[in-house]
């Protein structure tokens, strides 16, 4: 028997009938069904996913406000949250917000102990946020975890690397260079539009000379303009020195007040 037959038989077993018109009603009715299936399951993915992108934008916002309350003072730590304010977060039964802080090792200060740490992470990322879901006296929970250097970069941090088995450049790859990465380019953007405006030291110590050894944009511009007299050059170079200067601070800006919020 070949197939076609084979599958009218079973539709016919089916349907307790061979009636023509609804073998068809069934063959039109089957992609439908499939279709509505994967249309339902599709949407479903996309809305999950975009609710989870909101639940973890707020989660980090509230991570972000916690991790600003912790001070160094001295040899320890103060963490300005007040009992009342922990009441107002823990006052919903229905909707309770859960909270630790720890120390790298492991060293639990404040919050609930429960919470677990981030599954599979040995050296962690400094700034960044690790999402992951969790559960917490049988409860599904989803938890947003931050690593911040407190005062610098502790000996805690640097030892639990070690316990860990990281060794000395996977230490400074992973942990100390992004945490000095703010300090290097805060020096790096303001250095840059330093020396591309710089002009009363060099002219008067050297004019720009010997030669051309210390001859630098503000210098060229000043030449070209005032003892030359090829001012159209001389506002060329002045515009893109603008232009440079300007690109530089607003990438200065921007990552100060990203860093603040």
């Amino acid at each position: 028997m070949t197939r076609p037959a084979l599958l009218q038989r079973l539709l016919a077993a089916l349907l307790g009938t061979r009636s023509l018109h609804r073998q068809l009603l069934l063959w039109l009715l089957l992609p439908q069904v499939v279709l509505w299936a994967a249309s339902a399951a599709f949407t479903y993915n996309v809305a999950a996913r975009y609710a989870r992108g909101g639940i973890d934008a707020s989660l980090l916002q509230a991570t972000r406000s916690l991790a600003r309350q912790v001070k160094p003072i001295g040899n320890g730590l103060f963490i300005d949250f007040p009992r009342a304010a922990q009441d107002i977060i823990e006052a919903d039964p229905a909707d309770r917000v859960h909270y630790m802080v720890s120390t790298p090792p492991g060293q639990f200060i404040l919050g609930n102990k429960q919470l677990p740490l981030p599954p599979g992470v040995r050296t962690p990322r400094l700034n960044e946020p690790y999402y992951y879901d969790a559960r917490v006296d049988d409860q599904r929970l989803r938890v947003a975890a931050l690593y911040v250097p407190i005062g610098g970069i502790g000996d805690s941090i640097i030892k639990a690397a070690q316990v860990d088995g990281a060794s000395l450049p996977r230490i400074y790859w992973r942990i100390l260079i992004p945490s000095l990465r703010p300090v290097f380019f805060s020096t790096l953007m303001v250095v840059s539009h330093l020396a591309v405006k710089s002009f009363d030291l060099v002219m008067s110590l050297t004019a720009g000379g010997p030669g051309f050894a210390t001859d630098l944009p503000a210098t060229f511009m000043y030449a070209m303009a005032f003892s030359r007299g090829q001012i159209g050059l001389g506002a060329a170079a002045a515009t893109v020195m603008l232009a440079t200067v300007a690109a530089i601070v607003v990438l200065y800006l921007y990552s100060e007040l990203r860093t603040k919020r």
